[in-house]
Parts: C-alpha cells; sequence; structure tokens
C-alpha cells in the first residue's frame, strides 16, 4: 500500500534528557505515562490526541494573558504620562502665581541656560541630546588617498606609535570650534592604521567640553574613549588635556566654578579606563600615568598625566582653586612614581619615549596669579628628573610652594645611563622640534580644524595651511623610532609635515 509504513529500525531511541520532567503540565504527564504502559493502539492514540489539544489550549491561554498584559501596560503607561502631564502643568501653575520668596528661584531653575523647561521636575528628567551612534563618524572619502599614502611610509621593523592630539571634538559645536564636530572622524582615520602601528594615543583635549551641561561633557568624552578602545588590535591609550574637564566653562556659565561643576581626576580614571590594565601595561594607582615595554623593538613607552592638580580644592567663597584651563602641574606622587616605577628597572638596552599633553617648558610662577594665568607647576622638577634619568646621577626635587610641595631625593647612579628618544606633546596646536638640555621636546600639530570658513591661509611657520573637506584638514603624526641608528622618523598625515631627529 502507498501509504503504508515500513518499521524497520531496531535500535532503541536514547533521547537525551533536554528538558525539565518537573515542568511538564501535569494532564499532558498524565497522558504519556499512560502511552508507556497500554497494550492497546487505540488507547495510546487517544491519550497522543488528547495531549496535543492540552497543548494547543494552553498555548491559546497564553497568548490571551500576553494580550491582557499588555493591554494593561499601555493602560497604564497611558495614565502614568497623563498624570505627569497634569503634574507638571500644576507644578507650572504653582511657581508661576505662588506669591511666595522662593517661587522666583524655582521659576530661575527650569531654566539651564540652553532651554526652559515647564517644570522643574521636568528639566531634572531630560534627557542629553547626544548622537549614540558614534560609528557614524566613519573615514571620509577624501581621506582614504591619504591613508593609503602615509601606511607605505611606515617601516614595521620600528616601534611605531601614532599619536594623535588636540581632536577638541565638540558634537553640539555652538559654542566651540566652527567644525570642531567634523573631529570624530579623524580619530576614525587614525583608527585606520590600526594594522600598521604598535599603538594608537590620544594626546589630550580630546574633547573641548564646552557646553553648560556636564552630564553631556562626560558622556561626550566616554564616548570617545570608547570608540579608541572598543576597536583593532593595536594597544590604545589615552591622555588628559587642558580642555577636557570642562573648567573653561565659567565663561560660559558666567559665574566661578565649584568641583561639582567639572570633571575630576576620578572621573577620568574611569572614563578614560585607567583604572585597568588594558595592554599589559603598568599603571599608577588613582592617577592617569602609564608605562609599558615592547620587549621585541627595547622601547619603554610612558604616558604622563600633565594636569596632576588638586582640583578638589577650593577657595573661600567654594569655587574651585585651580582650574585646568589654565593650571597645569605634576603632583609630587606622580613625579615619586615616574622617578621610583617608570624610570627605574630600565634594562640597559631600551630606549624611553615619554608622552604627555604638554611640553616640558615651566612657566614662571609669580605671586599674582589670576584665574586666567597660564602655570606650571613642577615642570622644572620634571625637566631635571629626566637629565639626571639620561645622565644616571642623583638629584634632589623640591618644592615648597603651597599645594605643591615635593621633597624627593632620586637618585639613578646603580642604575646609570639610559636612553632618553624624547618628550612627545600636543598643545601648542603647532609642529616644531626643540632641545631642552640633553633631551629633545617634540610638538605635534593638532587634529582639530580651526578654521571658521573653508580655508586657513598665511600660516606661521610650524602652522601649515589647511583647508576644509580636504586631506589638510585633519592632522596625526606617527611616531617611528629606530633604535638601531637613534632615529626618530615622525611621519605627518594630512597637514602634519614629515620631521626627523636623532637622539642620543
Amino acid at each position: 500500500m502507498a501509504n503504508q509504513v515500513d518499521y524497520r529500525d531496531p535500535t532503541p531511541n536514547n533521547f537525551p534528557q533536554d528538558y525539565d520532567p518537573s515542568k511538564v503540565d501535569s494532564r499532558v504527564k498524565l497522558r504519556s505515562e499512560s502511552i508507556k504502559h497500554k497494550q492497546k493502539g487505540k488507547h495510546t492514540r487517544e491519550a497522543m490526541y488528547q495531549a496535543l489539544e492540552i497543548g494547543s489550549v494552553t498555548a491559546n491561554e497564553a497568548k490571551t494573558t500576553a494580550l491582557d498584559t499588555a493591554n494593561r501596560q499601555d493602560e497604564s503607561e497611558k495614565k502614568v504620562h497623563d498624570t505627569s502631564d497634569n503634574v507638571n502643568n500644576v507644578l507650572a501653575e504653582i511657581t508661576k502665581n505662588s506669591g511666595d520668596s522662593a517661587a522666583p528661584e524655582v521659576i530661575a531653575a527650569r531654566d539651564d541656560g540652553e532651554q526652559s523647561f515647564k517644570s522643574l521636575g521636568e528639566r531634572l528628567n531630560q534627557t542629553l541630546s547626544i548622537d549614540d551612534s558614534i560609528d557614524g563618524y566613519a573615514i571620509r572619502n577624501v581621506f582614504r588617498p591619504e591613508i593609503n599614502r602615509v601606511k607605505e611610509l611606515i617601516n614595521p621593523d620600528n616601534l611605531n606609535l601614532l599619536f594623535i592630539t588636540d581632536l577638541h571634538w565638540e558634537q553640539d559645536n555652538s559654542n566651540a570650534y566652527a567644525h570642531s564636530n567634523r573631529s570624530l572622524s579623524h580619530l576614525s582615520n587614525a583608527l585606520a592604521f590600526d594594522d600598521k602601528v604598535d599603538a594608537i594615543i590620544l594626546g589630550g583635549d580630546n574633547t573641548n567640553s564646552y557646553s553648560k551641561s556636564l552630564s553631556y561633557i562626560k558622556k561626550q568624552i566616554e564616548q570617545i574613549n570608547d570608540k579608541l578602545y572598543d576597536t583593532g588590535s593595536s594597544d590604545r591609550f589615552s591622555l588628559l588635556g587642558n580642555h577636557d574637564d570642562g573648567s573653561m566653562r565659567s565663561r560660559l556659565l558666567s559665574r566661578s566654578l565649584k568641583p561639582e561643576d567639572i570633571v575630576l581626576k576620578r572621573d577620568f580614571i574611569n572614563l578614560m579606563r585607567a583604572n585597568n590594565s588594558n595592554y599589559g601595561e603598568i599603571r599608577m594607582a588613582d592617577n592617569l600615568a602609564f608605562y609599558k615595554d615592547y620587549a621585541d623593538k627595547k622601547v619603554r613607552v610612558i604616558g604622563l598625566n600633565a594636569l596632576d592638580i588638586p582640583d578638589g580644592l577650593t577657595n573661600e567663597d567654594g569655587s574651585i582653586k585651580y582650574n585646568r584651563q589654565h593650571k597645569f602641574g605634576y603632583s609630587s606622587s606622580q613625579l615619586k612614581w615616574l622617578a621610583e616605577t617608570a624610570l627605574t628597572g630600565v634594562p640597559e638596552d631600551y630606549h624611553t619615549v615619554v608622552f604627555s599633553h604638554i611640553h616640558t617648558n615651566p612657566a614662571p610662577v609669580t605671586e599674582s596669579i589670576t584665574e586666567t594665568t597660564d602655570v606650571r607647576f613642577n615642570y622644572d622638577l620634571l625637566q631635571q628628573l629626566l637629565w639626571a634619568f639620561q645622565a644616571g646621577t642623583a638629584v634632589v626635587l623640591n618644592n615648597e610652594l603651597k599645594d605643591f610641595e615635593v621633597d624627593l631625593t632620586i637618585d639613578f647612579t646603580a642604575q646609570g645611563k639610559r636612553t632618553l628618544v624624547g618628550f612627545i606633546n600636543g598643545h601648542t596646536h603647532w609642529e616644531g622640534i626643540t632641545k631642552v638640555g640633553t633631551f629633545t621636546d617634540v610638538h605635534c600639530l593638532n587634529s582639530i580644524y580651526e578654521g571658521a570658513g573653508d580655508e586657513l591661509v598665511n600660516q606661521a611657520p610650524g602652522q601649515p595651511d589647511r583647508k576644509l573637506n580636504d586631506v589638510t584638514e585633519d592632522a596625526f603624526t606617527i611616531i617611528s623610532i629606530d633604535t638601531t641608528k637613534k632615529h626618530v622618523d615622525l611621519i605627518g598625515f594630512g597637514a602634519a609635515t614629515n620631521r626627523g631627529f636623532d637622539y642620543a
């Protein structure tokens, strides 16, 4: 017969125990147990079709329950929304009509400086207007030929470190540079070199942080670091700049700032992922400094926090005593860590290179320090420490200035002379090579395009002409270290130029 079933398989089923028998519907369980022991087929078939019908009933019951739940949820959300609107309307009327002396203050608090809200609660519950689709800032076609050109210049036998600094990214650029919202696409250009470099380093002033909303600023810092760290296989490091903490906003808010108005060091440690060793680097506890040895290239890379100031200190009126926008410094604890950890135990055949946002040149500390005076605390001590490291000598680091006291004796005589490649920095928005005693300061060009219109022309030396929507809109530098020749090639991308120097 055409529909006859041929039962030929003599092997047992050996089904796996891939479900929990205790969760089987008791009605189905009753019938499945019956099937195991009945002699007559009609009885087993009866049990099977009843079990199937029970399954159908159960499914329909679940569907009905789900629909009822969804309807109740929709109704609840509508009631909450209506209630919220009613509350906001009532609060708006109360603050408008109240004769209480507090009413004007409450009304004023509904305005965050950027927009006004119906009630104070509505303002507090606002969601930040920030684009979460960071990957939308992709490589633009105008940069692709430049990426390919520069890749061909990189010598894989050298230690290659991509240094991109001063992006000053600001998604909402209404208060910032005219084209700061393009800078995240510049970071995409840098990340395209993941297969050609050993590490990519964000050099500080990564964000412009010139918004009235501190939450907005923190979100942008988090997002640019997420974009840096969450892609690729090369090492990634992030340094702090003087714009990143939002202390420049005193001009925007027309008032002095308090510690709760800026991004503090403890916040940066989390936002910049400095609380973990991400690539086997050694990190300074409770700070942003780190070092890593590249054993195959015999180079130690050090990253420093050039803005290591006591950001929680206040004046008598509660305003911050030191703002990172204009007050730069190295704490005694960071200098001690640098001397005793990062610069100690360096193998004799290793070469050491240091990165920081700001060059080592100290600015004079005078009696009349105003809020906008640029001051570099303990930068002279940093220079002395690096010279002693090179020479293999002892040095006494001393500063009695309040809040920046240092009293350290460092002795490198047992370690002996060591090779310092140079000190790589940004901040100045120009490119230059300067000699600082026995080592070299390398200034790298800013990534952000600073023009207000289509072009920047007739720039000063070290500041090449740049054009919007051209490869010169962006700029960063690849530091390529040849330890055999004791030579560094500075390979420029975009507006940055090709340079180089020898080191002893």
